[in-house]
């Protein structure tokens, strides 16, 4: 079964990693994104912050998922692999129906 770990503030910091873990990442635009607008587009970009990775996007596995109700609005992206000590960033972009754009931002630090 998948964890996911969700994220209401702008930049937040979610809790460490392990290499071999595959979780659900949860970028909560809830209040952002009015009731009545549908998420349009969504992505996940990964940088690194600190250590070495020449391919953080490899962490990112498959599609961001979204969920979009009346009550919650998020994206949740699977999160695999990553490198012992690095600090990653994670940013999800959203557009809702109007084009209007939204960011949620997390560091990501990655152990054995």
């Amino acid at each position: 079964m998948n964890k996911i770990r969700t994220i209401a503030n702008p930049v937040q910091q979610f809790s460490d990693k392990r290499v071999a873990e595959v979780e659900y990442f949860d970028f909560d635009f809830t209040g952002d994104v009015p009731n009545n607008k549908d998420i349009d587009t969504q992505e996940v970009v990964v940088t690194v912050v600190s250590g070495v990775d020449a391919s953080p996007s490899s962490l990112l596995s498959g599609s961001p998922l979204v969920t979009d109700t009346n009550k919650k609005k998020s994206v949740s992206q699977l999160i695999t692999g990553g490198l012992n000590g690095v600090k990653y960033l994670l940013t999800c972009n959203i557009t809702d129906e109007d084009d209007n754009a939204y960011t949620r931002k997390a560091y990501l630090t990655v152990r054995t």
